[in-house]
């Protein structure tokens, strides 16, 4: 009876320890200083230069750690000078860039407020927003938006001539008529002229769009290689870290988890990357913990 006791003794020791509930407050220092050792570990990085995002942790019990690498402030931050938004972000160092984009925003508005209408041509004249793009593509553009334009004031105001001819002919006498007449056709054959130099000036305004927009592709495809190279690295980092130093995240159950989610600004996806605490104790190589983790987008 005895000897049946012990062990039956040490089953129920074990599995009060098993169900025993994790303590959150040394959870809760464990994952603020493994946050802290994060946030050195990108200041001391120089592969890195200037990165530092804002480390937001939490604990869901019988989950695991979350820590949420988020940016903290409003430019997004790339590796080059062209980027469409990445959502690791730093200050500008002069705020006329900033200006910049409100001024091109408000000529945009104003352009959009006065209404210029190009029904002849087919298609509305868009406004170039990238200011910082090509300056011969903005060139173009803007010369061949000027042509069409003023060939659509011009058209405008033979039209309103020819109908005041046309108002007159309805009482004038016949050698008045004929006058008219005569005045009225010239017009419209100034129109057909006008037509034919609108249509020309159309196609090329097409071709130009055509390039224009090429050009942008190559440049949201080149921010979209920096953010995800810059994405890699900061996931680098961050993994490296877990791994020389996860050791300090002793007070987490060994059945859970720890999660990274690497929030991106403006996208619709976040990139999460699940980490097993056993793998993160055990881990020798930032690179095997990464093959080993659960990575996602949600």
């Amino acid at each position: 009876m005895k000897k049946l006791l012990l062990p039956l003794l040490l089953a129920g020791s074990a599995t009060a320890t098993a169900n025993a509930a994790p303590d959150i407050e040394r959870i809760h220092k464990d994952v603020m200083v493994m946050a802290n050792t994060i946030e050195l570990a990108f200041k001391q990085d120089d592969s890195c230069n200037h990165c530092d995002p804002k480390i937001e942790t939490s604990y869901l019990a019988k989950q695991g750690a979350v820590f949420t690498v988020r940016a903290n402030s409003w430019r997004s931050f790339h590796i080059g000078q062209e980027s469409d938004g990445f959502s690791f972000v730093i200050p500008p160092i002069e705020p006329t860039e900033v200006r910049r984009v409100e001024i091109k925003k408000m000529v945009g508005d104003i352009l959009d407020g006065v209404g210029i209408v190009m029904d002849e041509v087919g298609s509305q004249i868009e406004f170039i927003a990238d200011m910082e793009g090509d300056d011969s593509l903005i060139r173009m553009d803007s010369e061949t938006r000027r042509g069409l334009r003023e060939l659509n004031r011009e058209r405008r105001e033979i039209e309103y001539r020819r109908r005041e001819y046309e108002i007159e002919l309805i009482h004038a006498d016949e050698k008045e008529r004929k006058e008219l007449e005569t005045n009225i056709q010239e017009l419209e054959s100034e129109i057909a002229a006008l037509e034919s130099r609108q249509t020309k000036l159309s196609k090329t305004y097409e071709a130009e769009k055509k390039i224009r927009e090429a050009a942008r592709q190559v440049k949201r495809q080149k921010a979209k290689n920096e953010s995800d190279a810059q994405l890699a690295l900061i996931e680098g980092i961050v993994l490296r870290s877990l791994c020389d130093y996860g050791a300090m995240l002793k007070n987490i159950p060994n059945d859970e988890h720890v999660s990274v989610v690497f929030e991106q600004k403006n996208e619709a996806k976040q990139r999460i990357v699940v980490m097993e605490i056993d793998d993160i104790s055990s881990c020798k190589d930032a690179k095997d913990l990464k093959s080993d983790a659960t990575s996602y987008l949600f």
